[in-house]
């Protein structure tokens, strides 16, 4: 990820903005912080990283699904 990033503390945790072409190895890093990390912008990475966490939970609800007693 390039250039120097701006953080800022905010109510919820950090804000990190920073610029970078590298846009799938900023999806990885994004989704490998599980539900401690997600996108603000730019638009398309925030679709593409709904779209990997519902098929995420997709893939877990086929390999645990919820029983009756849940």
């Amino acid at each position: 990820m390039g250039g120097r990033p701006k953080i800022e503390e905010c109510e919820n945790g950090l804000v990190i903005d920073f610029t970078s072409s590298q846009y799938y190895k900023v999806l990885s890093w994004l989704l490998s912080r599980g539900a401690s990390a997600r996108p603000i912008e730019p638009p398309q990475l925030v679709e593409e990283w709904k779209k990997n966490i519902v098929k995420l939970y997709e893939k877990v609800q086929k390999l645990f699904p919820p029983s009756l007693s849940d």
